[in-house]
């Protein structure tokens, strides 16, 4: 795993280093549940205000343009930060505590590789659903199938048990993120 300056990447962003920083993944370029991403993403907006969040929209200009708007109007440009396509995922990686994503192969991988806890968001039928199924069963990430209220739920359950958790990422068995059977928690709206 190669090595960043990570205070350099977080001024290159307009980041800091005292709040816990989110990399949400908008998902693919043809913007499947354009919507319900974007939902997540003001759920998490207006739910989590003392986090940090990088959102990235990749090649789709106008979930880019949404979550710009967004940003102005809630006026979270100094915990906002919204990125077309980049290449600097591992670097992003590198100063974020969690990421948000639809279960790519690619960021999937990246993630695991990084040892970033993973939520699992709106998978396509198919691959991504077994992809996110692999995450959760292992351990290595959680898979919110409900509300956006559940996804904020797990973010600050995630982030506040972070300094406890360290690498145990990179074996996922030493801290797995779902209770066993039968000791689930429940959220109430």
């Amino acid at each position: 795993m190669q090595s960043y300056n990570k205070q350099k990447i977080l001024e290159d962003y307009g980041l800091t280093s005292d709040k816990n920083t989110i990399l949400f993944f908008a998902g693919g370029e043809f913007g499947f549940g354009k919507d319900k991403t974007f939902n997540r993403l003001k759920a998490i907006i207006d739910n989590l205000p003392n986090l940090q969040v990088v959102a990235v929209a990749g090649r789709n200009e106008k979930m880019k343009e949404r979550f710009d708007e967004l940003v102005k109007t809630t006026r979270t440009e100094s915990n906002v930060k919204i990125l077309s396509f980049t290449n600097q995922v591992p670097e992003l990686m590198s100063v974020s505590d969690l990421v948000i994503t639809k279960p790519g192969g690619l960021t999937t991988t990246e993630s695991l590789a990084s040892g970033l806890p993973l939520i699992i968001i709106d998978p396509l039928p198919g691959q991504e659903e077994e992809n996110a199924e692999f995450i959760e069963n292992s351990g290595a990430g959680i898979w919110v199938k409900d509300s956006d209220l559940e996804l904020c739920h797990f973010c600050s359950f995630l982030l506040g048990f972070l300094p406890k958790m360290s690498s145990s990422f990179a074996n996922p068995k030493l801290f797995p993120l779902r209770p066993p059977v039968g000791k689930t928690a429940v959220f109430h709206q």
